[in-house]
């Protein structure tokens, strides 16, 4: 293979790479808008985040980090990866709120 092609080929998955992660970045900013309430199932390695807990999500940054100012004050991010989390319902929201 000539040495043009290699860089031509290296390039191109760099591209798709990134043209991918831009798309999953988008779909996680329109599904977690700030504002979303979230309640965490886990969080991978923080054990002072306990299950139940709830919060804020404030902003999506560009590497697919969700971050959620929680109700306890810290203002750790999820990492949809990692984290076991889910969007809280309208019912659950009135339901704390009472």
């Amino acid at each position: 293979m000539p040495p043009d092609a290699l860089i031509l080929t290296s390039v191109n998955i760099f591209i798709s790479g990134d043209v991918e992660m831009n798309h999953k970045i988008e779909r996680l900013q329109k599904k977690y808008p700030a504002g979303t309430r979230v309640k965490l199932q886990h969080m991978r390695g923080e054990s002072q985040m306990p299950t139940g807990l709830t919060g804020t999500v404030w902003h999506v940054d560009d590497m697919g980090s969700i971050h959620v100012n929680w109700d306890n004050g810290s203002t750790l991010a999820l990492i949809p990866e990692e984290d076991d989390f889910e969007i809280m319902r309208e019912q659950q929201m009135e339901w704390k709120m009472e």
